[in-house]
């Protein structure tokens, strides 16, 4: 989930261990004085276009109201889980500063949680090995 850490909180140490994943992170634009302009308080993955975060203002309007367990009202929910440019029939996009990292079984990350704005956009699909492709390469090293 796309996210901030809590003020306080120093490096974040992050190691994939598991299949390739699609990781962003978001420090805005020094050089142009901008700040990342994805939704980051409530729902936030629009299903349209292919999915993508919402920026925030592609998210005005566009929450429900819900009902929390404590009987407070909360607006979070996302009507029909769109932003509100792909609600329109448009093609909705991403905050333009959020930058991907494809993170490799193995990788290690390092960054402060708090400053960089970051989550996983999706995990991709295992390669599966070629059928045979062990054996041969056995046979070739002469096992």
């Amino acid at each position: 989930r796309l996210h901030g850490d809590e003020v306080g909180t120093d490096a974040v140490v992050l190691m994939n261990i598991g299949a390739d994943c699609d990781f962003f992170v978001d420090v805005g634009s020094r050089l142009h004085g901008t700040k990342c302009m994805a939704q980051r308080k409530k729902e936030c993955w629009c299903t349209g276009n292919g999915g993508h975060w919402i920026t925030i203002n592609d998210a005005k309007g566009r929450y429900k109201d819900d009902t929390h367990a404590s009987g407070a009202q909360v607006r979070n929910g996302l009507c029909d889980r769109l932003c509100a440019t792909c609600a329109a029939g448009g093609r909705g996009v991403a905050c333009v500063t959020c930058k991907p990292i494809i993170l490799k079984a193995g990788d290690l990350l390092v960054f402060d949680g708090h400053s960089v704005f970051h989550g996983v956009n999706k995990v991709l699909p295992r390669e599966e090995p070629v059928a045979g492709a062990a054996a041969a390469a056995a046979a070739a090293a002469g096992w």
